[in-house]
């Protein structure tokens, strides 16, 4: 399906996230995923629509089992599939992960100058 907005510009989304939104009455955030509960995509009926987030619907896609945690920089629990429960203190988002990273390499630059010194 293909939007316009008033300056003429346009976007293209699946016909399920402009029912989702036309019911929710709001646009959906880039985050939200939504998902058939009968995994029958020809399927948009209202009641068989629901929003997920990326990580639920990467393990409900695979039929996994989901692993829960709590995201070791803002705090927030979320799921994970089970077959990458292997890393250590997952990040629930991309951003999460590099602000991870940075303040690894901060402590890291930071026991080096103690070291040196």
């Amino acid at each position: 399906m293909i939007l316009f907005d008033h300056k003429g510009g346009r976007k293209n989304i699946t016909y399920a996230r402009y029912l989702m939104s036309v019911k929710l009455g709001r646009f959906l955030e880039p985050g939200e995923h939504v998902c058939h509960v009968d995994r029958d995509i020809k399927n948009c009926a209202l009641d068989n629509l629901v929003i997920m987030s990326p990580q639920e619907n990467a393990g409900r896609k695979k039929g996994e089992t989901m692993k829960d945690f709590v995201c070791p920089v803002c705090g927030k629990e979320f799921q994970l599939a089970a077959r990458h429960s292997h890393r250590v203190n997952p990040a629930c988002s991309r951003q999460c992960g590099r602000r991870k990273g940075l303040a690894k390499q901060r402590a890291r630059k930071l026991m080096a100058m103690r070291m040196g010194k």
